[in-house]
């Protein structure tokens, strides 16, 4: 068993009055969380926490802050910080950890009992009836008695049509060899009877010698006795033929679209259990390559230590141990595809022609700065009025963006009509993501990039953009992303220009506040959405809206106002629609439409695009 022992030994960064508060707090919190796990959050407001420790809240934040990796300070919706740690001294992970081996949890929610799978028609092998019956001919029984009983007579059926000829025994007697013509005229009866009845063996000479002497002089002409059996005369038997399965005509597919066939063939071969079907591909599930329970295991886990998805081609090889110069490597790679699909803890997250693979537990890619569901909902705007089965995917080559602060901060990109035109569709109904290989030929870098899919409550984006920005661009950097042949790889370029210096707008992530800072960038920006200092000051010490305020559009719209406009002298705040729409994407993702939209229903906004607007701060 283990006990706590009391106090844990930290080192604490800072001066020394610094590390005293740190580890007088650390202590306090551990305290709290005495019956917690070790990686279970201990969370605490920071005002209560310094009046605990009877020093003032600067103080607190400044142990805090120099100790980032043992404390995070979060802020809620009303406004409210708390300091966060764990009992082992570690800054908590962003999602909270899942109990998925309680027992209370699996006896009292059982797994659903699995539907039973479609049984299959079973095929019944059926022989040529022509083989078996003899049809609309003549059945002629003396005529196959050298056949050795190669075949059989079938007895006619019910319905069967039974038809008797008369003329079938003209027809028997055809076949019988014709008598020879002779005189009619008749032996003599000794004669005749001489030949039916042969005499004793004894009196053979003296019947001999009477013989001869009772010969007539002309001898008479015997008839020939026809030795073979007499041959029954059987009715002739005609049956009516049965209704015969014809294969018909081949069907002409010219005019049906190639999707539509695919789509029949896919719905059709998703009800077989014998058939192996995945990313348009299939074959019999019997020569499909099968997966050990071992080289799942080997799979999971080499995809646990790389931490990022995997394309299904280096699984084979890495774990699999098959090169591409095996002949059975297409087979491997189509049931290692295959079978992963029909695992609970794999997810498919690639394209058709580049396949990715992950695991339910692995890490997002990406920010940690914001939840990707928070993410969704700043984005939902992007599925107003908008079809997902309309849209052309894969019709455009190239997409120009420009890149707001919104997205430079969080590495985003979204996923809008014009990115939908350039990627491919979700290859699995099912699919919520899929992984995209970004190459950045002027750095000669490639990034993973991750797109989370639409839903109806959240709008789709891409993450895994922020190490690029941070070190190529700048907010309203403007790039341009290009398709390949492969649906999914493409190529992001920029503008590279001279370096430039100015004071750029940023977020100071120790405290939440906007600050400007000294940056150099060598990249071509559009002015229209560049933030320096010179054109908003009033950013400089604002404090970022809570996730509460920047959920209505409204609010974030008068806080835009009260940051860029200047005073109109009655009593109003005037900006024009560039500032407004540049410094509103501070916050949060907002298009032209639905800012104009805002302004024309709110009530204390007049003005238009040509003069600038105005809010009443007043009213």
């Amino acid at each position: 068993m283990m006990t706590d022992s009391g106090e844990m030994v930290l080192a604490f960064n800072g001066t020394k009055k610094v590390k005293e508060n740190a580890a007088a707090a650390f202590n306090v919190l551990r305290a709290r969380g005495a019956f917690m796990s070790d990686t279970a959050t201990i969370k605490v407001p920071v005002a209560d926490l310094a009046a605990f420790l009877s020093i003032t809240e600067k103080a607190l934040n400044d142990a805090l802050a120099e100790n980032s990796d043992v404390f995070a300070v979060q802020t809620n919706d009303d406004g409210v910080a708390y300091v966060l740690t764990t009992r082992v001294g570690r800054v908590p992970g962003g999602v909270d950890p899942q109990d998925t081996h309680s027992l209370m949890q699996r006896l009292m929610t059982p797994e659903p009992k699995p539907a039973p799978r479609p049984r299959p028609v079973r095929e019944v092998v059926r022989t040529n009836e022509g083989w078996a019956t003899y049809i609309g001919d003549t059945i002629i029984p003396g005529s196959l008695e050298d056949e050795e009983d190669d075949f059989a007579f079938a007895e006619p059926a019910d319905e069967e049509i039974v038809a008797v000829q008369p003329e079938a025994e003209a027809a028997v007697a055809d076949m019988v060899a014709p008598e020879p013509v002779v005189e009619e005229t008749s032996p003599e009866p000794e004669v005749a009877e001489l030949i039916a009845t042969p005499a004793p063996v004894e009196d053979e000479e003296e019947d001999l010698v009477q013989l001869i002497d009772a010969a007539p002089a002309e001898p008479a002409v015997v008839p020939p006795v026809d030795v073979r059996p007499e041959i029954p005369v059987f009715e002739e038997i005609t049956r009516t033929s049965r209704p015969t399965r014809s294969l018909g005509e081949p069907t002409d597919f010219t005019d049906v679209p190639e999707d539509a066939i695919a789509a029949m063939l896919e719905q059709q071969f998703s009800h077989h259990s014998h058939i192996a079907y995945f990313g348009g591909r299939w074959m019999t599930t019997d020569r499909a390559h099968r997966l050990s329970r071992g080289n799942i295991r080997d799979i999971r886990q080499y995809i646990q230590e790389q931490e990022q998805p995997l394309t299904d081609e280096t699984l084979v090889e890495d774990v699999l141990r098959v090169r591409k110069s095996n002949p059975e490597y297409a087979n491997v790679v189509f049931g290692l595809n295959y079978w992963l699909h029909r695992e609970r803890d794999f997810e498919f997250v690639g394209t058709r022609g580049q396949r990715f693979w992950s695991v339910s537990d692995l890490p997002p890619l990406g920010t940690t700065l914001r939840k990707p569901n928070d993410i969704g909902s700043d984005y939902r705007f992007l599925t107003d009025g908008v079809n997902a089965n309309e849209v052309e995917h894969r019709s455009v080559t190239e997409v120009d963006h420009v890149v707001t602060f919104y997205e430079w901060n969080l590495g985003l990109l979204p996923y809008d009509a014009e990115m939908q035109k350039l990627f491919p569709a979700p290859m699995l109904p099912d699919q919520r993501s899929a992984v995209f290989t970004f190459e950045i030929p002027q750095s000669y870098t490639t990034y993973l990039v991750e797109l989370r899919y639409p839903t109806p409550t959240r709008g789709g984006f891409f993450l895994g953009l922020d190490d690029f920005y941070f070190d190529s661009l700048v907010p309203g950097a403007m790039i341009s992303i290009n398709a390949t042949e492969s649906d999914g790889h493409y190529k992001v370029e920029y503008i590279a220009t001279n370096e430039q210096s100015d004071r750029l707008l940023e977020m100071d992530e120790k405290r939440p506040r906007y600050h400007f800072r000294p940056t150099t960038y060598a990249c071509g920006v559009d002015d229209a959405w560049l933030l320096n200092e010179d054109r908003f000051p009033g950013f400089a010490g604002q404090k970022q809206l809570s996730d509460r305020e920047r959920r209505k559009i409204a609010t974030v719209v008068e806080v835009t106002f009260e940051r860029v406009g200047i005073d109109d002298g009655n009593g109003g705040l005037l900006a024009s629609f560039e500032d407004l729409l540049a410094a509103i994407n501070v916050e949060r993702p907002v298009s032209e439409e639905l800012l104009r939209s805002e302004l024309e229903m709110h009530s204390d906004i007049t003005g238009d695009d040509a003069n600038g607007y105005t809010y009443a701060t007043g009213k």
